[in-house]
């Protein structure tokens, strides 16, 4: 299966068939016990972003999607990498004061014509002069390699829960699906449909169609992604598309370095983003630190962390 934007799992071996029962049962462990701690913690939050790998890449990742991030932005990247992994993380919006806590895990290495992801956020927010606000969305996702894996098809399913003093305000099941395409290792295209299915919550969840470029080589250690999205209930063209651009560099083949730009035509405004991490090839063991800056809103501003195990 060729591997465009493996970044997530550069540097970790897989492991032999063997053990995979075992070793996906401690990701589960971990996993539970990571999104017990920042569940805990997320003391008033809405879903403020996917990963830190994708907030750090300006969320451009149509055609650069691997691991859970794949979930968010095109499912069919749930198959770009193979891994066994499980991720917890925690974020924090500085203009609204909401905090977000999200848990996945992913298996690709079980089954390389198969694989499947799982996502779970929740969220609160208990602001001053707003109502008090509570939700949680749960994810399932899976991805196959067609044509020796010069193409990748997925789809993910969604169920969102939100109320706002104790009110619900959306509940819905919501669909998602992508298709990739890599005719050269180091070239891929992707493109998205989002909220296929919205449950009738075309404001909350406008049906979006996102299409990308990925350009990457595992070698030198880098991928330069860039996508465009179009809000499908948008009257006007203009009113519709987002631009997006990330890229990012493995150093030392353990210290992943990224930035990405966004431009919202819309509300026009640029979003700025840089991030960092860390990967232990002894321990299997990642952390990655992620910030956002709205450069028309000062104090719109996110800040992203993550710890990661791979097995």
């Amino acid at each position: 299966m060729p591997t465009l934007h493996a970044m997530d799992s550069l540097g970790y071996r897989a492991r032999p068939s063997s053990a995979s029962r075992r070793w996906l049962l401690r990701a589960s462990t971990l996993l539970a016990l990571l999104s017990g701690l920042l569940i805990g913690t997320a003391a008033h939050a809405q879903e403020v972003t996917a990963t830190s790998r994708s907030a750090g890449l300006g969320g451009a990742l149509s055609a650069g999607a691997s691991g859970t991030a794949a979930l968010w932005h095109n499912p069919a990247g749930i198959v770009s990498a193979m891994m066994y992994s499980a991720e917890a993380g925690y974020a924090y919006d500085g203009r609204t004061g909401v905090n977000a806590a999200t848990a996945n895990v992913i298996d690709t290495k079980s089954n390389e014509s198969f694989g499947a992801a799982l996502a779970f956020t929740y969220e609160t927010a208990n602001l001053e002069n707003a109502p008090a606000h509570t939700g949680y969305h749960l994810r399932g996702g899976f991805g196959v390699p067609v044509l020796d894996g010069m193409v990748k098809l997925g789809a993910a399913i969604r169920y969102s829960s939100v109320a706002e003093d104790d009110e619900e305000i959306l509940a819905a099941l919501i669909l998602d699906a992508g298709l990739m395409f890599q005719p050269l290792d180091w070239l891929c295209f992707g493109v998205a449909g989002l909220n296929l299915v919205n449950g009738g919550y075309d404001e909350q969840l406008p049906p979006t169609i996102s299409a990308g470029m990925a350009v990457s080589s595992l070698s030198y250690g880098f991928m330069v992604s860039g996508d465009v999205l179009f809000d499908l209930s948008a009257e006007q063209v203009s009113d519709a598309r987002t631009w997006r651009i990330g890229a990012e560099y493995l150093a030392g083949g353990v210290f992943p370095i990224r930035a990405g730009y966004a431009y919202d035509e819309p509300l026009a405004e640029s979003r700025v983003s840089v991030g960092a991490g860390f990967r232990d090839r002894n321990s299997a063991i990642g952390f990655d630190a992620s910030y956002q800056h709205n450069l028309d809103d000062s104090a719109d501003r996110v800040f992203i962390g993550s710890l990661s195990a791979y097995f």
